[in-house]
């Protein structure tokens, strides 16, 4: 490659960048794919994922594994792409392929985990498992524990996915006992916090509500600054119709985010909980707004909160609900007795 077509190359490179930071994802993602090299087309597919064009995400990672054969990373990313499009065949080659050239990589390991989790429960929540060890063997071995903070992969996800995986697939028991060892182990302070927390979102959602506050501050008290710890009791007080109480814990969580998603949803379920129908709206129709100008990056959206697309049909179906009702002269009644089922479980009932 000539001198000017390398220079022509760098600024492409550099407009798709300030594209991308501005937050013109679509637009970045474009560009990256005018480029056409290994590294833009990967680019490129990461940004068609996180704005949900995965068939064409598909279409640019396939060129990039072409154009990178020995790229774990390219592998990596067509396989979640694959995994997304209920392509199970062809997802479990790239992970094999992407371990192949990564073995360590736990972020890999972990996604090759979530698909055993779909086809095969069990040993979906054995290869999580083994993703933790692996992680707290390169976090306790400072030679190898920059390469893992590189990553910037959110520590807390494979345990996200034994819980949400325990509570799909009849699996309470096995996580409970996993996290509970977790917790009293000889382990980091964060992990132990983020085991405690992971064990009362499970004992919301499987009938044990008012053990989950417990350890939520629990968690607190070994780590202060797992901050969501203080968004799920601010859930378990709205809950349990202790509105005040839950509204001091929101502020909490707030204060720190106070531009996320997460928040306005969570103040939003408060809303709806206390049948505050304006608010609620208000807050909804805010939340969907924001998630579609500014989409959140995949942790956000799979990690930390579960920001999931659930949460975004729900605003969705509430706000259809409360307009078809405003447009028909009804008088206001919740469409969904079980709003609050999933994360947190139902509401309490009415004393």
């Amino acid at each position: 490659m000539g001198f000017f077509q390398k220079l022509k190359e760098r600024r492409a490179w550099n407009d798709a960048i300030a594209l991308e930071e501005a937050g013109r994802l679509r637009e970045a993602r474009d560009a990256y794919r005018a480029i056409a090299t290994g590294d833009a087309m990967l680019r490129a597919g990461a940004l068609s994922t996180r704005i949900g064009d995965l068939v064409v995400a598909r279409q640019c990672l396939d060129q990039a594994v072409k154009l990178l054969p020995e790229s774990a990373d390219a592998f990596f990313h067509l396989a979640s792409v694959c995994l997304e499009l209920r392509d199970t065949a062809r997802a479990d080659e790239l992970f094999h392929e992407a371990l192949k050239r990564a073995p360590e990589r736990v972020d890999i390991l972990h996604g090759q985990a979530v698909y055993y989790g779909q086809r095969m429960p069990k040993a979906g929540f054995e290869a999580s498992k083994r993703a933790i060890a692996k992680m707290l063997e390169q976090l306790a071995d400072p030679s190898r524990e920059r390469a893992f903070e590189r990553l910037a992969f959110p520590r807390e996800l494979p345990l996200v996915h034994i819980r949400n995986l325990a509570l799909e697939q009849l699996l309470v028991d096995d996580a409970a006992g996993y996290f509970a060892d977790l917790a009293a182990g000889p382990h980091p302070a964060w992990l132990r916090a983020a085991a405690h927390l992971q064990l009362g979102l499970l004992r919301a959602n499987s009938g044990r509500h008012a053990e989950a506050p417990a350890c939520y501050r629990q968690a607190l008290a070994i780590d202060a600054n797992l901050h969501e710890a203080h968004y799920d009791l601010a859930m378990a007080h709205m809950r349990a119709r202790e509105y005040d109480a839950a509204r001091t814990e929101m502020s909490i969580w707030a204060k720190l985010f106070p531009r996320s998603p997460v928040t306005t949803f969570g103040l939003g379920l408060i809303a709806e909980s206390r049948g505050d129908l304006p608010e609620c709206t208000r807050l909804y129709t805010f939340l969907l707004d924001r998630v579609t100008k500014e989409p959140p990056p995949p942790p956000q959206l799979v990690g930390r909160l579960d920001l999931q697309r659930g949460w975004v049909d729900h605003a969705k179906d509430f706000l259809a609900h409360a307009d078809r009702h405003a447009r028909e002269g009804h008088d206001w009644k919740d469409p969904d007795e079980d709003a609050m089922q999933g994360r947190y479980g139902p509401p309490a009932p009415d004393p």
